[in-house]
């Protein structure tokens, strides 16, 4: 056996347990800010999915020979999507 009492054999147990316990509270966060930065990165993939279609239907698919009639600032291109998109 050891030359460690059981009242130092509990203490180490004690420290050893607080330190698992801080371990799995930060492994706890670690997991979550994860599945908050999966979420968002999925959400984001989406957004400029969004932006890449804006862009593809009223930039690249415009023909300069016939000025489209809708807006064409980026700003104004925005404002036309997001009214088009709550009707």
């Amino acid at each position: 056996m050891t030359d460690e009492s059981p009242t130092e054999i509990i203490d180490k147990y004690v420290a050893l347990k607080d330190e698992r316990d801080a371990l799995k509270t930060q492994l706890d966060a670690i997991t979550a800010t994860n599945d908050k930065l999966v979420k968002d990165y999925e959400t984001s993939k989406v957004e400029i999915g969004n932006l890449q279609r804006i862009i593809a239907t009223h930039v690249v698919a415009t023909d300069s020979d016939n000025p489209p009639s809708k807006p064409q600032s980026i700003k104004e291109l925005f404002k036309y999507e997001l009214d088009k998109n709550r009707k």
